[in-house]
């Protein structure tokens, strides 16, 4: 046994073909860091406080917001450090791949959204992203993340909890305060920049590759891209769905290029 664990969890069932593909890049990472890895099924839910639970009601990705962090605590007891990797992550450059620096860190999504106006213009948004956690054993944001998430679902109307609410919202809004590490090796793919990356070419490819080599100068590439599978069949730009053959062609396009 090594002294990391790499954990990833899908519902249980059969596994859409992309999945695998994520789920196996993950594997050979960890393969060839000699870290270990451990894969969850709905059990990942188990754990859960079951009044966040009544709270939250069917809302996946939300229990996995908390579910991840209790696996991550548990499997602190015996590894010195873990990392998360949410299942719908494509390692496609393994050599890029770092992990924040730090006792405890997250990734930093890049996410294209064109903003509709008299013509089309481009937002690029930059938040923390817990699709990829990392945390060291004895570190001291583990426990008040915790403690933050299940405060603010206790006090929300269930009504008004937001999908990102205790994600991405919570840690950017606390990286706003007092800055969280990061690492920029695997960013968030927008469904206009998965269909771009399944042609190979496009707009909203254009400006995620400009604005990477001009934001992070130390990275210059990145190793991942989480491909967001709760927003599978939503609109892009192109005025189609992004749809499970746009993931598989963008994985083909990543893997053979290992880079966005």
């Amino acid at each position: 046994m090594t002294d990391t664990l790499v954990i990833q969890s899908f519902k249980d069932g059969p596994q859409p073909l992309w999945i695998e593909r994520c789920l196996h890049s993950v594997q050979t990472l960890a393969q060839q860091r000699s870290w270990d890895y451990r894969f969850i099924g709905d059990e990942l839910f188990a754990p859960l406080p079951q009044t966040f639970r009544n709270k939250v009601g069917q809302r996946g990705p939300i229990l996995s917001d908390l579910g991840r962090l209790i696996a991550c605590k548990e499997a602190l007891k015996d590894y010195e450090k873990v990392l998360w990797l949410d299942a719908d992550t494509l390692i496609f450059n393994p050599q890029a791949f770092q992990v924040p620096q730090g006792r405890f860190g997250f990734g930093r999504e890049r996410w294209i959204q064109p903003q509709q106006d008299k013509k089309l213009k481009w937002k690029i948004y930059r938040s923390i992203c817990n699709a990829l956690c990392y945390f060291e054993r004895d570190n001291p944001f583990l426990d008040f993340y915790m403690y933050s998430c299940e405060s603010i679902i206790n006090r929300v109307d269930p009504e008004y909890i937001a999908p990102q609410m205790i994600g991405p919202k919570l840690l950017s809004a606390l990286h706003n305060i007092s800055p969280c590490p990061f690492t920029t090796t695997v960013g968030s793919a927008s469904p206009h920049l998965i269909v771009d990356l399944s042609y190979g070419h496009g707009k909203a490819l254009e400006l995620y590759r400009s604005d990477l080599a001009r934001t992070d100068q130390e990275t210059k590439e990145e190793a991942g891209l989480n491909l967001c599978h709760s927003l599978l069949d939503t609109p892009s730009y192109h005025g189609e769905l992004m749809t499970r053959k746009h993931l598989l062609r963008a994985i083909d396009h990543l893997l053979k290029q290992g880079r966005v």
